[in-house]
């Protein structure tokens, strides 16, 4: 599957579930996947969509599938 058209659709609460999942902040996961926290906080917000490289870094680093990152525009889960 290619991403690069649903990387606009990250939604924050998908970013702050997977953050108080991890017991982690905005902060601490900027700094395991070397971006800014003003970038996170930016995408968390839905004001900057990220490149694949960092959804990428994301999904590692909560462990999770890419795909987990991102819902479709009816709110459900990417999954194929």
């Amino acid at each position: 599957m290619c991403y690069d058209h649903i990387v606009n659709h990250m939604t924050t609460s998908r970013i702050d579930e997977l953050l108080k999942r991890n017991n982690t902040t905005i902060e601490e996961m900027a700094r395991r996947i070397e971006a800014t926290p003003e970038m996170l906080k930016a995408i968390q917000d839905g004001r900057y969509d990220p490149p694949l490289s960092v959804a990428h870094k994301l999904a590692a680093a909560f462990d999770v599938p890419v795909e987990r990152l991102f819902d479709d525009k009816d709110g459900r889960l990417y999954d194929d």
